[in-house]
């Protein structure tokens, strides 16, 4: 299938394998976690509805900064920002929170840059590193988003996922179920992070269980000396958290964990930001959060964390505290830029407990450039798609029977094939320009985007005909739906027809707009996904497919860095380790425009067919520019 095309991918979370707490932590955060509820507590899920909301009269009423990790060594794995009501009728707890994973280790870990409403606050990051840290100056999108220090830096990517509910409780002091947190109160709050991973590795869904002590007190210090008051309470609380891999859909909704905790007893830390409402703020807060008016607000973007974290989000608001670019004026925004889109039209499952067996789901992973013309509100969007689903071909042309695994997890395109660990990857065969899905943007309330078409299959290669999507999205970068048409008429006429598979689908605007390269290959995603002669046509998932080879990359193709490269680095019989820069694979099959770049992982010799030749294909002094 071509246009946007639907190649179908494993989406398999990979088990890297590493030491202690970053190895679970690694394999957990690859997907934005959340937090949950007691057993006693009413169940909640993605697909159930929340619970009435309680009256958030108690003392725990606010927002904290949570790290698993230890703020004093500045040795942190991940970090959440979590809104919490208390009720005092019962003490009831419920929460709702983004999290992000900070592990130092940029070949597993995800990658991105310091969000723009960062740029000023290197003085206030007290652990890390002056010398590596400039107001002012951004990261680029090739620098390691994680560093393995308390707290940020945070994506991007940022989630395309809505914040998740938990539901727990406050014990007083000795009042614990099995006394387990002794002669002090505490809140034990349990919860199902849905769709992590593979059976392999995470299993679908991860339910861990978090433990306060002293929630919203922690200890006396003397800020304002020697008299000690309210403003004197560092409000830092230690805990602990427990998880369980491998919980099946039914544990997860029932938050009931089967079998022993996977890893046990990790180090927590509860910070508290200000109280609800914003009405007593932390004089100490976590050192990653700036202080003054940005207190309330994460990520800067004029919406409060209280408000992004609420179950009703405020006018102008969006659903993630540290994304900036999900909170705006629904008269004056432009929506143009780069998404992350994901899809669920079915959810994966274990066919018992522990995920001894399992059942795949249907999931749709797309990079996306949204053009919004502010004068009529009308849409174009350019999508391009891997889908994981185990009855459909990832690239049929090229590798044929090689199919996704139908599991969460990511991103595509992978994994290795073959097994034997070529280094080739699964990457879709583009030889046709992408497909351009147009729509309108509604300014009512609440604000929605509407995008919709249908994808040509005119080499009739994935098994599903011509496919025509729906898409309605809340333009907060809530969830929203989609319908997908299989097997539409040939050449999508009269489309749509048929009765569609729904999902629910998500998605969140990433930074730096056209200059964004997701794959790093020196061609803006922007450019990737248009139909142009020398940038165009290409995959921005593929890294492999635009050959500049230049150390460090320049995004150009020239005579004298990369043709001259390649050529000095003349190999057809292999090469020594750290060559496989100058190293691409022969061309996939494909037609036309799209052959010259349509290219998969090194292969482990440069030779003149492929590697010389190829790079002399894609000749580009002039570099590949993002669209204006």
């Amino acid at each position: 299938m071509d246009g946007i095309r639907i190649d179908y991918t494993a989406a398999r979370t990979r088990l890297w394998r590493a030491a202690g707490v970053s190895a679970a932590l690694i394999a957990l955060a690859l997907v934005i976690v959340t937090v949950g509820m007691n057993n006693d507590a009413p169940p909640a899920s993605a697909t159930d509805p929340t619970p009435t909301k309680i009256a958030n009269d108690g003392s725990l009423g606010g927002v904290s900064d949570i790290l698993v990790g230890d703020i004093a060594t500045g040795a942190g794995s991940f970090y959440c920002i979590a809104k919490t009501d208390h009720a005092t009728s019962n003490n009831e707890v419920k929460t709702a929170l983004q999290c992000n994973i900070d592990v130092a280790n940029a070949g597993i870990a995800p990658t991105g840059d310091t969000p723009p409403t960062w740029e000023d606050t290197c003085e206030t990051l007290a652990a890390r590193d002056p010398a590596e840290c400039v107001a002012g100056d951004l990261q680029d999108s090739s620098e390691p988003g994680t560093d393995e220090l308390a707290g940020p830096p945070p994506p991007p990517p940022y989630t395309t996922q809505a914040p998740s509910k938990g539901y727990g409780f406050l014990y007083p002091a000795s009042t614990s179920p099995g006394d387990v947190c002794g002669a002090v109160p505490c809140t034990i709050v349990t919860s199902c992070f849905e769709e992590v991973g593979s059976p392999d590795d995470t299993g679908p869904n991860v339910i861990w269980r978090v433990m306060i002590l002293d929630p919203g007190t922690g200890t006396t210090v003397d800020v304002d000396p020697p008299e000690p008051g309210p403003e004197d309470v560092d409000r830092v609380s230690d805990g602990t958290v427990n998880i369980w891999y491998n919980q099946n859909n039914a544990n997860c909704k029932a938050g009931t964990p089967k079998g022993d905790p996977t890893f046990e007893d990790l180090a927590l830390q509860s910070v508290q930001a200000y109280d609800k409402g914003g009405s007593n703020q932390n004089p100490n807060p976590a050192p990653w959060r700036r202080t003054a008016v940005s207190t309330l607000d994460f990520d800067g973007d004029g919406c409060t964390d209280e408000d992004e974290l609420s179950k009703t989000s405020a006018a102008k608001c969006g659903d993630d505290p540290q994304n900036p670019f999900d909170s705006f004026d629904p008269d004056t925004v432009d929506l143009s830029g780069i998404y992350y889109i994901t899809t669920r039209l079915f959810r994966a499952d274990c066919t018992d407990d522990q995920c001894t067996g399992d059942v795949p789901g249907v999931y749709i992973y797309c990079r996306a450039d949204l053009q919004h013309d502010t004068s009529d509100n009308t849409l174009e969007m350019r999508p391009y798609c891997y889908a994981d689903n185990t009855a459909v071909d990832i690239n049929p042309e090229a590798y044929p029977g090689i199919t996704g695994d139908g599991f969460p997890g990511g991103p595509p395109p992978g994994p290795e094939f073959p097994s034997s660990g070529s280094g080739n990857f699964i990457y879709g065969d583009v030889d046709e320009a992408h497909t351009l899905l147009t729509g309108t943007y509604t300014k009512t309330n609440p604000p929605t985007i509407h995008v919709f078409g249908c994808i040509p299959d005119p080499d009739d290669s994935t098994g599903t005909g011509d496919v025509w999507f729906d898409i309605t999205l809340g333009a907060y970068q809530l969830p929203g739906t989609i319908g997908v048409y299989l097997f539409q008429n040939p050449d999508c006429a009269d489309s749509p027809t048929g009765t569609p598979l729904v999902g629910t689908v998500g998605f969140a605007k990433q930074p730096n707009g056209k200059l964004r390269d997701d794959d790093n290959d020196g061609v803006p995603t922007a450019a990737e996904v248009r139909d142009d002669t020398a940038c165009g046509r290409r995959d921005p998932y593929n890294k492999n497919d635009y050959y500049d080879v230049s150390i460090p990359r320049d995004g150009v193709i020239d005579l004298a860095n990369d043709v001259l490269g390649v050529i000095v680095h003349f190999a057809p019989g292999g090469y020594l380790p750290g060559d496989e820069n100058w190293d691409r694979p022969a061309a996939m099959i494909g037609r036309g425009l799209g052959s010259n770049w349509n290219r998969g992982s090194p292969d482990g010799v440069i030779d003149l067919a492929n590697d010389i030749l190829g790079v002399i294909l894609q000749f580009n002094p002039g570099g590949c520019p993002p669209p204006s």
